[in-house]
């Protein structure tokens, strides 16, 4: 099968400012891409990339696509989603290809499959996804989600404002779910002090609130130190990425890790790889998202329908405009 992509670039407005690696941004660029089978339209797919975020930019994302397409057959008849490229494609060089770059492939890929081949797909059911919320000070406090993500800092100012806002929540919502981010920011000390003061601040709710603390030490062999202080549960993120090609390795950590899979980093196909692995060693896998659009997060929420009692990290839709989002009702996703 022999496919042909057509290009075009567009501006758009967030409809707030997000904050990427430090950085605020108001507005992006779009990477409209139209699928023909001949001269059949299949489908099209949006995508956007991150400034500071992501390696290359859209011009080099449309290059590599429009260069990938056009010497690759792609065959659906051995379709494999944790295999590279989903088993579509026989070329040796091509399936060295990873990273973001194997992400907007696989992300035409998919569409693909989505299209021509959807049995491959049946054994997912298309149930809704129930997602975390990033705090805001604009979140009503009347219509809380189930589960609050709340970004934390190693400073004084960022710890008031996290007690005050916990005590107001869990007057609100006493069974609320919260998840902190650290975002590398914190030394033991830090992070130990900072804890202390936050169960000082907060009552006796917080333990049981709190399902885990993300990725918030610089220095990863810090993790079994905390761990030997407070029993609150830590979430790998960025360090994901060390262990994408020694898998096995997840058996090492203790049952019940959480971890953060980012698709537009992976692939689609090493992520559905990752959430195999960790099934079998009894991991949780929390999808989240990189400001996809409609059409280019339907991968991740395939991937987050695989483990339905999880809240993912896909609120980000509601930062973009009506005609690249979709609505979610009551902190839930629908396909």
């Amino acid at each position: 099968m022999k496919i042909k992509l057509t290009f075009k670039i567009t501006d758009f407005y967030y409809t707030a400012p997000i904050i990427v690696q430090n950085y605020s941004l108001i507005k992006n660029q779009v990477l409209n891409i139209s699928i023909f089978q001949d001269d059949k339209f299949l489908s099209t797919i949006d995508l956007i990339a991150l400034p500071n975020f992501h390696q290359y930019n859209l011009l080099e994302w449309q290059y590599t696509l429009e260069n990938f397409f056009q010497f690759n057959n792609l065959n659906l008849e051995n379709i494999l989603l944790d295999a590279p490229l989903f088993n579509m494609v026989k070329s040796k060089k091509s399936r060295a290809i990873e990273g973001e770059l194997l992400f907007i492939i696989e992300s035409v890929l998919f569409s693909v499959i989505e299209k021509c081949a959807p049995q491959v797909l049946s054994f997912i059911e298309k149930r809704p996804i129930k997602i975390n919320a990033l705090y805001s000070s604009s979140m009503k406090k009347e219509s809380l989600p189930e589960c609050l993500k709340i970004k934390i800092r190693p400073n004084l100012n960022n710890l008031n404002e996290t007690i005050e806002l916990i005590k107001s929540l869990f007057k609100q919502k006493p069974d609320i779910l919260l998840r902190l981010d650290g975002n590398r920011r914190f030394e033991l000390s830090d992070l130990t002090s900072y804890i202390e003061k936050l169960e000082r601040g907060c009552g006796p709710l917080l333990f049981s609130a709190i399902e885990y603390i993300e990725e918030p030490l610089k220095n990863a062999y810090d993790f079994h130190s905390f761990n030997q202080i407070y029993s609150y549960a830590i979430a790998l993120d960025e360090s994901l990425e060390v262990y994408k090609n020694k898998l096995t390795q997840l058996r090492n950590f203790p049952e019940g890790l959480n971890l953060i899979l980012k698709p537009s980093i992976f692939g689609i196909s090493k992520s559905f790889e990752i959430l195999k692995y960790a099934s079998r060693f009894h991991h949780n896998v929390v999808i989240s998202s990189t400001y996809e659009t409609a059409t280019a997060i339907r991968p991740l929420l395939y991937l987050a329908a695989l483990t339905p009692g999880t809240y993912h990290g896909l609120d980000t839709l509601k930062f973009l405009p009506k005609d690249l989002s979709i609505e979610s009702e009551n902190y839930s996703l629908n396909f």
